[in-house]
């Protein structure tokens, strides 16, 4: 029997600005005492912006533009979700 597809399987994403040059993003999926809520953080230095993940293996990666970090979280494997 196959497995249905979960078309809600992607994060909603929830940016709430801490400075003018960070970010934390959640997963609006989730309640606020849910500990899979909090995404990730984002911070812009000088030209790149640096994503600090807290799911999915802690770890942290740069990018040219905040929309491509935002997307790194949405897909972090470069694959569509399941």
């Amino acid at each position: 029997m196959p497995v249905p597809r979960n078309v809600e399987a992607k994060p909603v994403l929830e940016i709430l600005a801490i400075s003018d040059h960070e970010w934390r993003v959640c997963d609006g999926r989730f309640r606020q005492s849910d500990a899979r809520r909090m995404l990730g953080y984002i911070g812009r230095t000088a030209n790149v912006y640096e994503l600090v993940r807290l799911q999915q293996g802690p770890g942290w990666e740069r990018f040219d533009t905040l929309q491509a970090a935002l997307d790194a979280l949405v897909e972090p494997s470069g694959q569509p979700a399941p």
